[in-house]
């Protein structure tokens, strides 16, 4: 009989890409099980098109006033409609989280190793808190299904990519965690400007990455640029990734798109500032460029910069994001 495995995912959807290569080794190990993802709608979101999960559970129990009540309702109505899971796997290190999956119905319930969390799991395992993020959630399975399965390229899986005109760069601006992740939206705009010669341009993000955007339209409207699109907040986030799909070159930031074009093998320049490299540079892309200056302050890990100077991004010109560009294309 077929086992049933529910997956907690991360709440990023960065990190929910990095997690795909313990996915993929789940199912290696259980070739015939019945997989379900419980996630944030945004995760969901970036899923919807891969058809080896049964069913993809939106996590809502944040909209209850009260979370513990929320988390209980939420277990209950998982409870009730899918009965009981044999393994959950927990790749997320909130408490609040792995009290939803200790409620739901399951013989194991394994996550990292992580201070109060560990009495809510059945298998607690140790990961090593200096890897690469997609390598600690490999681990996990690994230390679980006690195997030495490689940490292999993340996958997102879609029906079809977007199929542009021209050869087309897309340039996202954005970063979900906050402003210090975020190189200037002008140099993002002279990188641009000077790529639409040959190329056609697509600005992409959500929809709290609009100013950011139109600042860069703003200067590719000024110097008259005419072949590109502004569909920051304009389109679903299945479409953001059939969207990075189509692009020739994807450049960005240290971001969750970042993560999508790598699992999607498109080309990629990312700017990294105040996050550590190390643990969430884009895994598995061969054609992938990362420019970080070495500073002193550099990783500092907060969303906007203490120092109030940002050096870590602003020191990163134009000329090195176009030059790394020009390389990959």
């Amino acid at each position: 009989m077929s086992k049933k495995i529910l997956i907690r995912m991360p709440n990023w959807l960065g990190d929910a890409v990095m997690a795909t290569p313990a996915i993929n080794n789940i199912i290696k190990e259980h070739p015939d099980a019945k997989l379900y993802m419980i996630a944030s709608g945004a995760v969901c979101g970036i899923f919807k098109e891969d058809s080896r999960f049964e069913e993809l559970i939106v996590d809502e129990s944040k909209k209850s006033k009260i979370r513990v009540l929320g988390i209980k309702k939420q277990a209950k109505e998982i409870n009730e409609k899918y009965g009981s899971f044999d393994i959950i796997f927990i790749f997320t290190n909130s408490f609040s989280t792995t009290l939803l999956c200790s409620f739901i119905n399951s013989k194991i319930k394994v996550g990292a190793k992580s201070g109060a969390r560990n009495m809510l799991l059945t298998d607690s395992i140790k990961i090593d808190k200096t890897a690469h993020q997609a390598v600690k959630y490999n681990q996990i399975v690994n230390g679980f299904f006690k195997k030495d399965y490689e940490t292999g390229k993340t996958k997102i899986i879609i029906k079809e990519k977007i199929k542009y005109k021209n050869k087309t760069i897309g340039i996202a601006p954005g970063a979900a965690y906050g402003g210090a992740k975020r190189w200037e939206a002008h140099k993002f705009a002279e990188v641009a400007l000077k790529l639409s010669d040959k190329y056609d341009i697509v600005i992409l993000g959500s929809e709290n990455e609009k100013d950011i955007a139109k600042k860069i339209e703003s200067v590719l409207e000024f110097n008259k640029v005419t072949n590109y699109q502004n569909l920051v907040g304009k389109t679903t986030l299945l479409e953001l990734v059939s969207h990075i799909a189509g692009c020739s070159l994807f450049i960005c930031n240290d971001s969750g798109p970042m993560h999508i074009a790598g699992a999607l093998g498109v080309p990629t320049v990312s700017i990294f500032g105040p996050t550590n490299f190390k643990q969430t540079y884009q895994w598995g892309n061969k054609n992938y460029k990362l420019i970080r200056h070495e500073i002193e302050c550099a990783p500092c890990m907060k969303r906007e910069c203490p120092l109030k100077h940002h050096n870590c991004m602003k020191n990163i010109t134009a000329d090195e994001v176009l030059k790394a560009s020009l390389e990959l294309l």
